[in-house]
């Protein structure tokens, strides 16, 4: 299960997950993200998020690919941003 809660404000578009990024929940955040708009400024806040796929983290590595931001505080999410940014920055390289 995952609330996605989507906030557009300052410029910006947050989508704040809470639950388990994983099955269907994966889709959903795609599709949240696509409406969207190309462009637009997303944060994704994963403070409240348990469990993220292995589909959730490619979801989550497209997105910071395409310029959002992803923000968490609790260790096993910090460690998966972590993860994810890493790669990103070596796919630049």
């Amino acid at each position: 299960m995952l609330k996605i809660t989507n906030n557009n404000g300052a410029g910006v578009t947050t989508f704040k997950l809470e639950g388990r990024l994983a099955g269907a929940w994966v889709n959903e955040l795609r599709n949240c993200w696509e409406q969207a708009g190309e462009g637009a400024a997303i944060r994704v806040d994963l403070t409240e998020v348990s469990w993220v796929s292995e589909e959730g983290k490619a979801l989550l590595g497209e997105m910071h690919r395409r310029g959002a931001e992803l923000s968490a505080a609790n260790l096993l999410m910090a460690s998966i941003v972590a993860e994810i940014t890493s790669e990103t920055k070596e796919d630049a390289n």
